[in-house]
């Protein structure tokens, strides 16, 4: 990190949401709050996939999700066309759950 204030973490406080979930249950609604963000993030996934394939990339960007999604993220990369794919998570204990993944068409494709 730099000793820029907007670089800096948000001394605990929660992430907010730029929309927030109404169907989940902290917001009344009917569904697990993680589990329901984990699908926002498994299907942000599939469908980053799913254009790459579609423009024919050989590897995506870095996207950021919880660590616990990694199993399921690779699957996905594999139905779409994506079968390799790397996960780095993160040691800094203020991010842990966290992991950075990517995903290539093949190993050649991974810098």
């Amino acid at each position: 990190m730099t000793d820029d204030p907007m670089d800096q973490p948000d001394d605990g406080e929660a992430m907010e949401l730029v929309f927030p979930f109404l169907a989940v249950q902290s917001q009344g609604g009917p569904y697990d709050d993680n589990a329901f963000v984990a699908g926002v993030q498994i299907g942000r996934i599939d469908r980053m996939l799913e254009m790459a394939a579609a423009i024919n990339v050989k590897r995506t960007e870095t996207v950021t999700i919880y660590s616990t999604l990694v199993p399921q993220a690779e699957l996905c990369g594999m139905a779409r066309g994506f079968p390799v794919m790397t996960a780095d998570t993160e040691d800094d204990p203020l991010f842990a759950g966290w992991a950075h993944v990517s995903f290539a068409s093949d190993a050649q494709d991974i810098p």
